[in-house]
C-alpha cells in the first residue's frame, strides 16, 4: 500500500510540473481562443448593423416612392 502511494505521490508531483511548464502556453491558448470568440461577435455585430441599415434605406425608399405615387 505505501508502495503504491509513493507510486501515486510520484505521479502527481510529474503530472503538476507537466502542468506548470506548459500554463504559458495554455494560458496563451484560452487568451487566444476568446480573442477570436471576440471577433466573430464583433463580425456578427457590424453584419446586424449593415442589415439594419439595408432595412431602413428600403423602408425610406418605399416611403419616398408611396410618396411620390400619391402627389398629382
Amino acid at each position: 500500500m505505501a508502495e503504491l502511494q509513493s507510486q501515486r505521490s510520484t505521479t502527481s508531483s510529474e503530472l503538476e510540473k507537466d502542468f506548470e511548464v506548459n500554463k504559458p502556453m495554455l494560458v496563451e491558448y484560452a487568451v487566444g481562443a476568446k480573442r477570436i470568440q471576440a471577433l466573430k461577435v464583433n463580425k456578427r455585430i457590424r453584419q446586424a448593423n449593415i442589415t439594419m441599415g439595408e432595412v431602413k434605406w428600403l423602408e425610406l425608399k418605399s416611403a419616398f416612392e408611396a410618396f411620390l405615387l400619391s402627389t398629382p
